[in-house]
């Protein structure tokens, strides 16, 4: 009796290593980690982090019930045209074509032409050349320039020489997130080529689409996709706009049923409430360009200058792969390529996000840092010295902004943004400038007082700064994402744990109480360790020592420690009859300038962001 054919000695033998690796799920992670799936921040795959926008829920309610015993419509009749009346005028439905995705489109495009060569430009979106290799047709790369843009005189040059019908370039690019201009876009269709040009993330960039030269480049085919504006990534919707002759073969072409149900309904929701979701992704953009700035501030790595929603960043001095699976062990999911898409072993992506996404990001490329040593070799000794000087230490108190908390993307941004309400550009150095000269620390004062140098008599009110400030800082109900969402938490739990169970600590902040101070705390689960905390207003502000006193007083203890990152928290601590510890802040630009502030201020020692030091000498 016959056992049948081996059906592995019938399929393509070209096949037998092709695969394309996906992102990994939320799901499985989180299973892994043993935690709930909601505490996955999850940034590897270039979603909009708000979710599914609630005017798509409320039409997939009312509709899709009805909707789903019967077939789609398979001529997209009424979508096709929404879109371009909607998105893309003057452009009608005969130049728009909808799919399951970006995906389908490009491999119902491939089909379409039958292209014996493929070019691309590496590094780039892996699907090109996976779909390329399905279709059994030869894929070749331009190779970018040293920033990534493309380099068209190269790819121009590989087109003509591969006989190549067939171009894919996403702009911006994926992962790199370089955009290309419409200049270039004509020059490589003035090739002998269809170009199929991947605008998945021209929602997050302010340069213009390429939709506006279809009319004149009848080779010229744009593709868009509703996952990532929108936040429709699971129902796998998208569309293509082309030449009608080129659109009509692909619509012929295509599974007839390629858009389901839910998916129609759901971006003509989308569609009908652009403007309501682009508040998302206006967030989103900014909060790219923080994680940019977050990212640079670290010596070993270096971001990309990116026009879509996420930042590829090369590691310079470790590895990428190791750094990773470090973010993976945190419950952090970014994205390592390898040599999937192009040579970028030594890169990974991470997707722009919400605030709070960016701080657990921050915490944990503080801890992979590796603890920075100390920015002055004798601190250790010099604490240990000046301790036992000065006898048993009865308590640890801790300043919080730039000490606890890392104010680099909240306070301080939300000063430069406030000055810029009243047309002040404050830079960074000039607020580095003002909290080393002190008196500094209340920040509302301190913003009004940049401004004021600037405006003179035309200068507005304290209380008109202060409201700019807190609109900014707190967010508004236009602006819900405030900047305190990007704080992150310096010191590690471990030494605060192990620092309260041998001494009472406290904080003393010029944070208003509520919802400053006590947000903070509460956002970061530290309220077991702190037994103290003096706000703005229960006492003069620093430099004034009474702050440190009702400290102390409010612990029961006379001689206590207080870590602070300005000349006025040492000098407070100093004439409070307490030790003052200094530590520089993250992204200061003049460290060395830094500490010197402190030492002259009354610093016993300089240690380092987090206070590791603490833990060995005390």
């Amino acid at each position: 009796m016959s056992c049948g054919v081996d059906p592995m000695t019938l399929i393509r033998q070209d096949l037998n290593d092709i695969t394309y690796s996906g992102v990994e799920s939320v799901e499985t992670l989180a299973a892994q980690l043993g935690i709930e799936p909601h505490q996955i921040v999850k940034v590897n795959a270039n979603e909009n982090a708000y979710g599914v926008p609630e005017c798509v829920r409320h039409a997939l309610a009312a509709h899709l019930c009805s909707r789903t015993p019967v077939y789609p419509d398979p001529a997209q009749e009424k979508l096709r045209a929404h879109i371009a009346e909607k998105l893309h005028q003057p452009l009608t439905a005969a130049n728009v074509c909808a799919g399951a995705g970006s995906d389908d489109l490009l491999d119902i495009i491939i089909r379409l032409l039958q292209p014996k060569t493929i070019v691309v430009s590496n590094p780039t979106f892996g699907m090109y050349c996976f779909l390329g290799r399905l279709a059994d047709a030869k894929v070749v790369s331009a190779t970018r320039k040293a920033d990534f843009a493309v380099d068209v005189d190269a790819l121009i040059k590989l087109v003509r020489e591969a006989e190549a019908t067939l171009v894919f370039l996403p702009s911006p690019n994926n992962p790199t997130g370089n955009y290309l201009s419409l200049e270039e876009v004509q020059r490589i269709c003035a090739e002998r080529c269809v170009l199929v040009l991947d605008e998945a993330y021209a929602d997050f960039t302010e340069k213009p689409s390429a939709d506006s030269l279809i009319p004149s480049l009848p080779n010229l085919i744009v593709t868009r996709t509703f996952s990532k504006w929108a936040g429709l990534a699971g129902l796998r919707i998208g569309y293509a706009l082309g030449d009608a002759r080129l659109v009509e073969k692909m619509i012929a072409i295509k599974q007839p049923y390629n858009v389901n149900a839910a998916a129609d309904v759901a971006a003509m929701a989308a569609i009908d409430h652009r403007d309501e979701i682009m508040k998302t992704v206006l967030a989103m953009r900014e909060e790219r360009n923080r994680l940019f700035e977050l990212l640079g501030s670290f010596s070993w790595l270096r971001p990309c200058p990116s026009e879509a929603n996420f930042v590829l960043c090369e590691v310079l001095d470790r590895s990428a792969p190791k750094l990773f699976q470090q973010f993976r062990e945190r419950g952090i999911l970014i994205r390592y390529f390898g040599k999937q898409g192009g040579d970028l072993e030594n890169y990974i992506r991470i997707s722009a996000a919400r605030p709070c996404d960016t701080a657990r990001i921050a915490d944990a490329l503080r801890d992979f840092d590796q603890e920075r040593p100390s920015f002055d070799p004798l601190a250790r000794s010099e604490l240990r010295a000046a301790l036992q000087a000065y006898g048993p230490l009865e308590a640890v108190l801790f300043d919080m902004d730039g000490v606890l908390a890392d104010v680099s993307q909240s306070y301080r941004r939300a000063i430069i943004s406030a000055a810029k309400r009243f047309q002040v550009d404050v830079s960074p150095e000039q607020i580095t400038a003002a909290k080393a000269a002190g008196n500094a620390n209340n920040d509302w004062e301190l913003t009004h007082r940049l401004v004021s140098a600037a405006l003179g008599e035309e200068a507005p009110s304290l209380a008109e700064v202060t409201a700019a400030f807190e609109e900014i800082y707190q967010g508004t109900s236009e602006n819900e994402s405030g900047l305190w969402q990007s704080e992150s938490l310096l010191v590690k739990r471990g030494l605060l744990e192990k620092l309260a169970q041998r001494f009472p600590l406290g904080v003393v902040t010029g944070r208003p109480r509520q919802p400053d101070a006590e947000r903070f705390v509460s956002c970061f689960d530290l309220g077991a360790y702190f037994q103290g905390m003096v706000c703005m207003n229960e006492a003069p502000a620093k430099p004034s020592p009474e702050p440190v006193r009702l400290a102390l007083q409010r612990l029961g203890v006379s001689k206590a420690l207080l870590v602070g990152d300005t000349v006025d928290d040492m000098r407070a601590a100093t004439a409070a009859g307490v030790l003052a510890v200094g530590v520089v802040a993250p992204n200061v630009i003049d460290v060395v300038k830094d500490v010197n502030a402190l030492r002259e201020a009354g610093a016993v020692a300089v240690v380092s962001v987090g206070a590791i030091e603490l833990l060995e000498v005390l």
